[in-house]
């Protein structure tokens, strides 16, 4: 059963509701996904979408903080200081409250 602010949801986005019955508009359940590659290749395609992955965001360099440590250690002196990177305004807290 969806909730009614995921109704909102699709009803804001594109003005109509991707599980009701566009006959008698009582609400329709999913009942199986399609997981096999070759499936999902034939319906993307009938459809006009991209078969091809989307693309992944390549890595990114550690933070400075981390980068200056390395380089302290191998014996290099940075051309930087540690300080001019701004600290979190917050510090989070990872601990489970629940």
């Amino acid at each position: 059963m969806r909730s009614r602010l995921s109704d909102r949801f699709f009803l804001q986005k594109d003005e109509t509701l991707p599980l009701a019955c566009p006959l008698c508009q009582s609400p329709m359940r999913i009942i199986a996904f399609v997981t096999e590659g070759s499936s999902v290749r034939k319906i993307l395609e009938h459809l006009g979408e991209s078969t091809l992955p989307p693309c992944v965001t390549p890595a990114r360099w550690p933070p400075l903080w981390e980068l200056e440590q390395a380089q302290r250690q191998a014996g290099n002196d940075p051309e930087w200081e540690s300080a001019s990177q701004p600290k979190p305004v917050f510090e989070f807290d990872q601990r489970v409250a629940w």
